[in-house]
This record gives structure tokens, C-alpha cells and sequence, in this order.
């Protein structure tokens, strides 16, 4: 059999081409050449109502013209995206001028699905989704969509597809996130409407939401690669830098035992406290490494699309070893001189990688001045980062570092004119995953995934980049897929999944619209590796006020 490979980059315009003419033979055929589920037309979206008899009347008498019906557009699933051996059906999305579609669903061996819809969108439901990656024998399956019109509505239009390839590889790790109310001042206002989510990408159904109603703020998490390790940035009794490094297992209670608190460190910077941004564990779950000492510059816009504006202009790397319950500042990220942020471990914990930037002193007064939090909330992210403008290059330290290390700037990811921050190790330590931007750190609407390798060299822009902001990505276990956030077709962030092939490329992602909610955006997606993967209820049991306590369950 051609693999997956061979056929995704050599084949796609020869496959094309066939379905086309499958089409063409498709609508002069005569029914009887049809096969399974598709001897009869489906009633898709918009049609649910309508009486059999009448539908099939309606169906049995378009005709296909191959005519121009206005613009056609197919937003979802883009051409060419690969999607897990196991994987749920995809959404399909278009846009149009008519108001009636064909969509037809081909497998390698010519079974198709012919489907009429009224609206412009269309999911096939499990068992027809099966049966077509059945059909299809681990290759591919073909995507068109037919505008209806014509003077009498029964002539079937010239389409637009896209080829939808089955990765021979399943995808078994299911995916954390975090869903919170947009815009951002209406999720700081009310922290308990956001719910941590854990979702299947095999599952037809909605995710389940382990994790609400939160008495206290615990938006940050992070898993360790191998599953034993969880931990969570905590606010609690006023400190902002709170921590909690726990064991994974079906049952978590996170007690004021497992809490730290990285203002137990001192630290030579600006800032009057710390709040331990982006904390990352490593591999092992021993380590937890996090930035301290920040003074953050940080606008909250009234924008929903893009409604923060956030980065910190001073900051050191620390790290929490679990295994003898300390805290340090790592040597090499103490000089105030310069900010240091986002840090990762590689997986065999050897090396550290983090953003690093020369200090602006004219931020740091701006920021402790009152002058930034006085900035208008009625500016958006271009305006502010004109004004604001700030960039970061990757550096590396050996892990643990000495009091003689120097950070060493990584190549391709530095000194390249860019802002380039949240790198990523794959699993495998080939591969380094980064964010960059022209400026700024989080939620930049120009952010993109680019790719070096590890120790580094030249970076290239992955394809599963979405048009508009790519960022807080997380590889899967086995490290063939990546998770991330992005904007496809809706305002608010969105779930994003592509193929991560062993040469650092990838294909276009594929939205997991499953994962939405309306007004909701999906942030800081990690797969749940081993143990993690089987949580299935996490207990607060943090004394707090009179004592509060509260449970979630899965539901």
C-alpha cells in the first residue's frame, strides 16, 4: 500500500483529478452504481424536517450543469489535512451565494455519500464517517461541495473540494484545555464561569469537563511528559505566586501540603513580588520550572478578539525541585540586566530553554508608574504594540546550571528581527517547536508555529499554521501530533490538531470544533500523557475563607 506520506506530498493533484471525474460519472449515473450508504441521498443540515417522500422527489431531480453559481468557498477541513487512524468526523464548513449544497464524501475504492444540505455546514454522523474510513484503506478521502441553482433550483453547480488524508497512525492521548469567557477582563471578573475540558479526538461527542467553578484563580496547568506529575498556578489568601506540584491518579486531593509559593525566593529584579508565569514541568515531574521576579507590562482591551495585551519587561527562571522540596533561582537567567521567560525543559532534562530580552528601563517605569495601567481600554493589540514594541530570542542553559553558565542564544530562533518565545521540545528531543511574532508574547494576532531542530539551525514555518495568532502548542506522547491554539473561523480561539511528521514538517491542522463553545475560547492545550489521561476527578481541598471546600467529578 502507498503510504501515507508518499501519497500526501506526490499525489493529492492526481486524486483530484479522479474525484472530479468521479463527480462528472456520479450525477449521470444511473442509481443503481450506487453503493451502501450511498443509494440514498441524505437529508443534511437544514433538512431534518422535511418529509422523505418530498426530499427524495427533490433530490431524484437535480441535474448536474457543472454552471457557475456565484462564489464558492470551502473553509473546513482544509485541503490536504490529515487526521488520526481513529479519528471522529470532521466539520464541514463553507461559504456561498446559494442556498442549497451537494456535498459528496468519496473513499479510495469509489464509495461515496451524497448529502443535500440547506445551511452551509454539514457533520457526518458516526457510522457514515466509519464506514467511509473503512472504505478508504488508510489512504484518503475525497471532499466536493455542488452549489443548487439554476431558473428552477434543480441544477447542480460547479464545486470546490479538498482531499481529507487517514493517517495510518491512531491518536489515543486526550487533550486538556482550558475554555474561559471572553473578552479577558469578563474571565478576571469571573473566574469561576472557566472550566478546564478534557476531550477525545476519537469521541463524536462533547468534551467532558473535569474541573469549574473555581473559588479561587487556577487557570495555569501543566502535566509532566510522562503523566506521574500535575501542577497548577494557584492565587490564594492574596498570593498571587501560589503553586501546587502534585501525583497524578484517577482521584487527585491538592491539600495545602502540595502548595508552594515562589515568593519564598528572593529575587534581584524590580519587582516587588513574583507570580511564577508560565511554569513548565519537566519529563520526570521532578522539576518545575517557572518565571519569578516580574513586573509585566499588561493592557486589557475591550476588543473580543484580541482583548490583552501581556509581557514581562523583568524576570528570572526558577526552579521547584519536588524530589528535595527547594526552591532556586536558576544561575545564568539571574541577571537583571535581562528578562528571562516561558522555560522548558528538553526530555531528558539536560537542557533549559527559555525567552530572553534585554531590559527596557523605560517599560519598567512606565509599569511601576501607573502609566501603562492607565492606558485606554478602547486601543487594540496594533495600536498598543506600536507603542510597546518588544522582542524575544530563545536561549539555552545546560540543566542544572552553574554559576559560570551563559545562556547561549539558540540559532533560528534568535537574532532574526522577531519576537520568539513558548519553545516546545518533541518528545523524541529532535525538534523544537517555537511561537514568534514581530513583537510581544501573548495572544499577537501574527503569532505562527515555526520549527528548528534542537540544538539549533534553520527554522522553518509550519504548515499547520492558521491565518490569524498560533500559539500555546503541546506535542502528543509518541510525538506524531500537535495540539494549538489558533483562530480558524470564529472570533474566539479555537482547538486546533495536525500531524508532526519525523522530518519537522506538517500538514494543514484541522479544527476539533467539538471543542467550542460560543464566547469561549479554548487557551493552552496539552495532551494528557499516561496516568494523566485517566484523572477522572480533582479535588481543592484548600482552606480558604471559612474553610471552603469543593469537589468537580468528570461528567
Amino acid at each position: 500500500m502507498t503510504s501515507l506520506k508518499r501519497l500526501s506530498r506526490k499525489s493529492p493533484v492526481v486524486i483530484q483529478a479522479s474525484f472530479l471525474m468521479l463527480v462528472v460519472l456520479f450525477f449521470q449515473a444511473s442509481p443503481m452504481l450506487a453503493h451502501a450508504v450511498s443509494s440514498e441521498w441524505i437529508q443534511g443540515a437544514g433538512l431534518e424536517r422535511m418529509t422523505k417522500s418530498a426530499f427524495t422527489d427533490w433530490a431524484s431531480s437535480l441535474e448536474y450543469t457543472g454552471e457557475e453559481y456565484g462564489e464558492l468557498l470551502l473553509l473546513e477541513p482544509v485541503d490536504g489535512v490529515v487526521v488520526p487512524a481513529n479519528s471522529a468526523s470532521p466539520f464541514i464548513h463553507w461559504q456561498s451565494d446559494a442556498s442549497t449544497w451537494v456535498v459528496r464524501l468519496t473513499a479510495a475504492d469509489d464509495f461515496s455519500v451524497k448529502v443535500l444540505c440547506s445551511r452551509p455546514y454539514w457533520e457526518p454522523d458516526d457510522k457514515t464517517w466509519q464506514e467511509l474510513i473503512s472504505r478508504s484503506a488508510g489512504a484518503a478521502i475525497n471532499l466536493e461541495v455542488f452549489p443548487v441553482g439554476g431558473v428552477f433550483g434543480r441544477s447542480i453547480g460547479a464545486g470546490k473540494g479538498a482531499v481529507i488524508y487517514i493517517d495510518e497512525y491512531s491518536l489515543d492521548a486526550p487533550i486538556g484545555y482550558l475554555q474561559m469567557p471572553l473578552p479577558f477582563r469578563k474571565a478576571q471578573q469571573h473566574p469561576e464561569m472557566a472550566q478546564w475540558r478534557k476531550g477525545e479526538v476519537s469521541t463524536a461527542g462533547e468534551p467532558d469537563t473535569f474541573l469549574t467553578n473555581l473559588p479561587v484563580c487556577a487557570n495555569c496547568h501543566t502535566y509532566s511528559a510522562d503523566g506521574s506529575s500535575v501542577a497548577f498556578d494557584i492565587d490564594i489568601d492574596g498570593d498571587k505566586s501560589g503553586f501546587i506540584h502534585s501525583s497524578t491518579a484517577e482521584s487527585i486531593d491538592m491539600m495545602r501540603v502540595d502548595q508552594g509559593s515562589w515568593n519564598q525566593l528572593s529575587v534581584n529584579t524590580s519587582a516587588p513580588i513574583s507570580f511564577g508565569l508560565f511554569a513548565s514541568l519537566s519529563s520526570s515531574g521532578r522539576y518545575l520550572v517557572g518565571t519569578v521576579g516580574e513586573v509585566s507590562l499588561f493592557v486589557m482591551i475591550d476588543h473580543h478578539d484580541f482583548s490583552q495585551m501581556f509581557f514581562p519587561v523583568t524576570g528570572q527562571i526558577a526552579v521547584h525541585d519536588r524530589d528535595k522540596q527547594e526552591l532556586l533561582v536558576v544561575p545564568g537567567t539571574d541577571n537583571p540586566a535581562y528578562v528571562h521567560t516561558g522555560p522548558r525543559l528538553s526530555p531528558d532534562d539536560q537542557t533549559l530553554v527559555f525567552s530572553r530580552a534585554p531590559v527596557k528601563d523605560e517599560y519598567v517605569d512606565a509599569v511601576l508608574s501607573g502609566q501603562v495601567h492607565a492606558e485606554s481600554s478602547q486601543q487594540n493589540i496594533q495600536q498598543l504594540n506600536v507603542r510597546y514594541p518588544f522582542q524575544f530570542d530563545l536561549y539555552t542553559l545546560p540543566f542544572p546550571s552553574s554559576d559560570e553558565a551563559i545562556p547561549q542564544p539558540l540559532v533560528g530562533a534568535s537574532n532574526n528581527g522577531m519576537s520568539n518565545f513558548f519553545p516546545r521540545f518533541s518528545p523524541d528531543g529532535r525538534w523544537i517547536v517555537f511561537t514568534r511574532s514581530p513583537t510581544g508574547l501573548v495572544g499577537q494576532p501574527d503569532s505562527e508555529l515555526w520549527v528548528i531542530p534542537a540544538s539549533g539551525g534553520e527554522a522553518r514555518r509550519l504548515s499547520a499554521n492558521t491565518p490569524i495568532m498560533n500559539s500555546w502548542h503541546s506535542f502528543s506522547p509518541d510525538g506524531r501530533w500537535l495540539v494549538f491554539s489558533g483562530k480558524g473561523q470564529r472570533a474566539e480561539t479555537q482547538t486546533f490538531l495536525a500531524r508532526f511528521y519525523e522530518d519537522g514538517t506538517s500538514p494543514p491542522a484541522l479544527r476539533l470544533q467539538r471543542f467550542s463553545l460560543p464566547e469561549f475560547a479554548n487557551v493552552t492545550p496539552e495532551f494528557l500523557p499516561g496516568r494523566a489521561a485517566q484523572i477522572k476527578e480533582i479535588n481543592f481541598l484548600i482552606e480558604q475563607d471559612k474553610q471552603q471546600t469543593f469537589k468537580n467529578n468528570t461528567r
